[in-house]
């Protein structure tokens, strides 16, 4: 057996987490047990709050205030939490909790988000080479979206410039709300809130595969070369996803990594014919 790549066993070992903000339809959420917001995981299962998903442990459902829809009386307003997530594990329970999703028929309007948190070393070399290469293909992770209203929103603020500054040593605080959350980095992790809210099981594994390949390059690598990224939507995506293939092969199987990068391409090229 061929010994693992240094890629690989970071992508193998790497940490990560999703928030999916969506709603149910209030006959199908029934009594299942909705924390207040930031209850967190350890209060969930003190409270014997955590939700009963096949194929799923520890997740837990929380309220968030920023999410509205019509008809309020119809729907819960749900964010879904992950607990800790790693490796090929982490896949199937992320594929289980959106068929418990997609099941009781939960939807998503331009008010939810999908954030993706990963475990990043805590070395200044990890976090500068994470911020060189999210920068430069910030463009490409909000195509991905296949809509521009992430970029436009309040929770999810174009964070490259801000990225630039730093880099060039300016005194600059990153906030919660940046698309590239940089304030958790000194609690080892980093959040991608670039994306738009989903409970499509092919946009999210693409979504985290990808972040999840973007750390663990950053933490390889001795060095973040200077690049260019194709200021075409399309074009731009389809060279990102082609860089990141190989670690997005290490988390997902040949056909789900298929899947993934059709999604993803289709997103981008929505994204591009959006006014």
């Amino acid at each position: 057996m061929a010994t693992p790549s240094k890629l690989a066993v970071i992508v193998e070992n790497k940490t990560f987490g999703v928030e999916i903000e969506c709603f149910v339809p209030k006959a199908a959420w029934g009594d299942k047990p909705l924390n207040n917001y930031h209850t967190g995981l350890e209060r969930a299962r003190l409270y014997g709050t955590l939700l009963n998903i096949p194929g799923a442990t520890d997740w837990r459902a929380e309220k968030d205030g920023s999410l509205s829809i019509t008809r309020v009386g119809e729907w819960v307003a749900v964010e879904i939490i992950s607990p800790i997530l790693k490796g090929k594990d982490g896949v199937a329970q992320l594929k289980a909790v959106c068929e418990w999703l997609n099941n009781m028929g939960a939807v998503v309007n331009p008010k939810c988000g999908l954030h993706v948190t990963i475990g990043i070393d805590r070395s200044e070399k990890a976090k500068k080479h994470a911020m060189q290469i999210v920068s430069k293909y910030e463009p490409c992770l909000y195509a991905i979206t296949g809509t521009k209203s992430r970029e436009n929103g309040v929770y999810s603020y174009p964070t490259a410039s801000k990225i630039a500054r730093m880099l060039s040593g300016d005194r600059v605080t990153a906030d919660k709300y940046d698309a590239f959350n940089m304030s958790k980095m000194p609690y080892g992790c980093v959040e991608f809130r670039y994306f738009a809210g989903t409970t499509n099981v092919n946009k999210i594994l693409g979504y985290v595969a990808l972040c999840v390949g973007m750390v663990a390059r950053a933490e390889e690598v001795s060095s973040v070369r200077s690049f260019a990224v194709d200021s075409c939507p399309i074009k731009g995506t389809d060279g990102m996803l082609k860089k990141y293939r190989k670690a997005m092969a290490t988390l997902l199987d040949k056909e789900d990594l298929r899947k993934v990068g059709g999604e993803l391409n289709r997103l981008a090229a929505k994204y591009a014919a959006a006014v």
